[in-house]
């Protein structure tokens, strides 16, 4: 059943009919309101990537639905308006995270999302997390530069040679880190890496 047919539409009543039963019987559980929190939750984390929360609501409810949305049903189910959802929809195309689907409704456009989210992944850790490594990095050789200068001119440093190597380290560990997840083309690659994490002791990733 799709996301938007648990939408009371006022205005136009179902039909007598055991889809209009299923409509109903969700009516009368929290299904719609949990479905509402899950959606809320998921736009507090894309809020964290850069993104808006709406952006993730809107984007949970077209990866759940069993069938393509339409910006009008999206706005219904949110209860915000059409001019709102329409810019969301074509944000979230603009990253590629959903797409339109054709209806052979030339009035009407319907969406679905993408299961595939990595390339969009992939796009805000380059664009934003590498650009902050590459200043931190930057900054910091330039700091590197300054003590070092400053030790060879027999000049007491503030700054301990000991932790200048541990932050160096750390800044290579953390750029690495992101490098490798770049590389990732698929979901998949993630699981040795979480079976891992999950069992500590099970061994080391190879």
């Amino acid at each position: 059943m799709s996301v938007y047919m648990f939408i009371n539409q006022k205005n136009k009543p179902l039909r007598p009919n055991k889809a209009t039963q299923r409509v109903q019987s969700y009516e009368n559980t929290p299904h719609l309101a949990q479905l509402m929190r899950v959606a809320n939750s998921i736009g507090e984390f894309m809020h964290y990537w850069g993104f808006k929360r709406i952006h993730g609501q809107v984007w949970t409810l077209l990866f759940l639905s069993d069938s393509p949305l339409s910006g009008v049903k999206i706005s219904q189910q949110l209860k915000v308006s059409k001019a709102l959802i329409s810019l969301v929809l074509h944000e979230l195309q603009d990253v590629e995270l959903i797409v339109p689907v054709d209806l052979n409704n030339k009035r009407i456009k319907a969406f679905r999302a993408q299961s595939d989210v990595m390339p969009t992944i992939r796009s805000v850790l380059i664009r934003r997390e590498m650009a902050i490594l590459q200043k931190i990095q930057s900054e910091f050789l330039l700091l590197k530069k300054l003590d070092r200068e400053l030790k060879d001119s027999s000049s007491p440093s503030p700054l301990s040679s000991e932790r200048i190597s541990d932050l160096d380290t750390m800044i290579v560990s953390a750029t690495q880190c992101i490098e490798f997840l770049t590389q990732i083309t698929d979901l998949e690659e993630f699981s040795p890496i979480l079976e891992t994490l999950q069992n500590p002791k099970s061994g080391s990733i190879s």
